[in-house]
This record gives structure tokens, C-alpha cells and sequence, in this order.
């Protein structure tokens, strides 16, 4: 992705609205859906711009938001590195390079004043006006409560010992102001640092935006976890967001009735179901992707490599 210089000096007339955005791959269109209806159901769709990332044109996604009158863009992502240097990342190969799909984030404040990006996998259970109409913030975003340095394999040399100590993001909600100093290079320097460390990723979005942050000075709004990123077990009256991290979703394993109530509602709309046989097949390919990549570079070497 090349940066073009008159983007970096034109003010862009902005959009009014804040933007909203989701990176999933294909066979988890129904979650993106269902919380896509979730917060429209909550604060309406006429202020928000709803912009998703995906490994596809998602025809079926839009059309059936389409007849609930909620439009989105769809953008089928591909990250500006190289294929071996994607899929040599054994994380990347995990989570599929959707997860690098939240470095752009920044790239939308050309044209808004405030991005808003979820994970998919969540309930939101109230209406998230503090996120939503702040101002007092460059970047809003939840710690992680682990030290920085548990989001890479191993600690990385050109990093002090002092700031890998420190408690590291959670990416599970980032909402991003263009009062962000320099936004308009962010998103290519979290790319160039991928490059750096892409052997070496635990937590891949997290780890290389924790150490891009590190060297930007910004105004920080830490979100609190316990209303923004609940567990469903552990929920408080004053949570806001439930998140079913870890291998329990929703669909799978950890049941909620609003997350169904939404859920059926998508399917009414004609949106597609979840299929665990499709997401079992999408990993076993990204695992093979990363057994080829892995075994290239054992052979020749990553060589060098250039995200644009």
C-alpha cells in the first residue's frame, strides 16, 4: 500500500459520520452480521459508516443486511506483503492475515474523524456513547493486563527490557480520533514493522501495535475492560460489551440468548449459517499455507522483502 503524497498534505472534507469497522474471513460472516445488527438495533445506522474486511466480496452479507436498510463496504483484503512473509508467521497462519487487517484502521481518518473497530465475537449489550462521542482522545483502547513482551515469542532484542515490561493492548476494541499525530503513515509503518517481526508473533496485531505506539506521543483513553470486553461468566451490570474470547463462541460452546435472539433474526434476513466444518477446513489450509512457507524459507530464505 503506497501512501501518496498529496494525501498526506490535503484536508480532506470529512464525513460526519463514524465509521465502523470489522476484519473476519469468510466463514465468520455471520458473526460480523449478527453484531453488525446488534449495534445498529442499539444506535441506529443513519450516523455510521460500516466498512468490513474480509477474504471475499460477501454478496450474501450485504444483501441481507441490505433488507434491514443497513449498507455496508466491503473490502477484500490483501496485505501489502508478500505471501511468504504472511504465511511463514506461524500466528498469522493461526488467526489468518484478517488479523493484520486492523492496522488499517488509521487509514480511514482521512475521511473520518473517528474510527470504531470491533472484533466480531461479542454482544454489546448497551449503547457505547462514550466511545462513540468523545473527544478527549487520540486512541481509546483496553490494556491486556500482561507484560508487553507476551505478545512475542521471545522478548525482541531491539526493544528495552524496561518497555517490554510493561502491560501491553488488547485489540479487541480500538477507537481512533484524527487528532491521531501523523495517521496518515500509520498503517504503512505498522506493515514495515510486521516485516520485522513476523517470525516472531504471539499476538500479531497486538504485538506490533504496542511497539509502533511506543514510539508515537498520543493522548490515550484506557478503556475498562471489565465494560468494554466483559467475560460472559463474569459480567457486571455496568458491562457494555461481552467478548467470547478464546475457543468458546457464542455459536460454539458458550450460549447466549441475546447473541441467538440476534442470530436468528440474520437468518431471517436470509444471511448464511455457521458452518464448523467450513471453519475447520479454512484452518487446515492456512496450516498447510504455513507448513509450505515455513519449509521455503528453512530451504532459501525469507530474502529480502518490501511491504510496497
Amino acid at each position: 500500500m503506497r501512501v501518496n503524497q498529496e494525501d498526506l498534505n490535503i484536508d480532506k472534507v470529512k464525513s460526519t459520520k463514524v465509521c465502523v469497522c470489522y476484519g473476519f474471513t469468510a466463514d465468520m460472516e455471520f458473526a460480523a452480521g449478527v453484531s453488525i445488527l446488534n449495534f445498529v438495533d442499539l444506535h441506529g445506522s443513519e450516523g455510521f459508516d460500516f466498512i468490513l474486511y474480509s477474504d471475499s466480496r460477501l454478496p450474501k452479507l450485504k444483501a441481507a443486511l441490505g433488507a434491514r436498510g443497513i449498507n455496508v463496504e466491503v473490502n477484500v483484503f490483501h496485505p501489502p506483503i508478500r505471501w511468504l512473509d504472511l504465511y511463514s508467521s506461524r500466528a498469522v497462519a493461526y488467526f489468518s492475515p484478517l488479523v493484520l487487517s486492523k492496522f488499517e484502521v488509521f487509514s480511514h481518518l482521512s475521511h473520518y474523524r473517528r474510527v470504531i473497530w470491533f472484533d466480531y465475537d461479542i454482544v454489546i449489550k448497551g449503547r457505547l456513547t462514550d466511545v462513540i462521542s468523545k473527544n478527549n482522545f487520540d486512541l481509546a483502547f483496553m490494556t491486556s493486563g500482561q507484560p508487553f513482551e507476551n505478545a512475542f515469542i521471545s522478548p525482541p532484542q531491539n526493544v528495552d527490557v524496561e518497555t517490554l515490561a510493561k502491560e501491553g493492548l488488547s485489540a479487541g476494541l480500538l477507537v481512533v480520533n484524527d487528532t491521531f499525530p501523523d495517521h496518515q503513515s500509520a498503517s504503512p509503518c505498522l506493515y514495515s514493522t510486521y516485516l520485522l517481526h513476523s517470525s516472531n508473533l504471539y499476538y500479531p496485531e497486538q504485538a506490533i501495535l504496542d511497539i509502533f505506539l511506543n514510539s508515537v506521543s498520543y493522548k490515550w483513553l484506557e478503556l475498562d475492560g471489565e465494560i468494554y470486553c466483559a467475560d460472559p461468566k463474569m459480567e457486571l451490570p455496568q458491562s457494555l460489551i461481552l467478548h467470547s474470547w478464546g475457543p468458546l463462541k457464542f455459536w460454539d460452546g458458550r450460549p447466549n440468548q441475546k447473541w441467538t435472539g440476534y442470530y436468528q433474526l440474520w437468518l431471517g434476513l436470509g444471511g448464511g449459517k455457521y458452518s464448523r466444518a467450513k471453519s475447520r477446513m479454512n484452518g487446515i489450509s492456512r496450516k498447510l499455507k504455513y507448513l509450505v512457507a515455513s519449509r521455503i524459507v528453512a530451504a532459501f530464505g525469507k530474502g529480502k522483502s518490501k511491504p510496497w
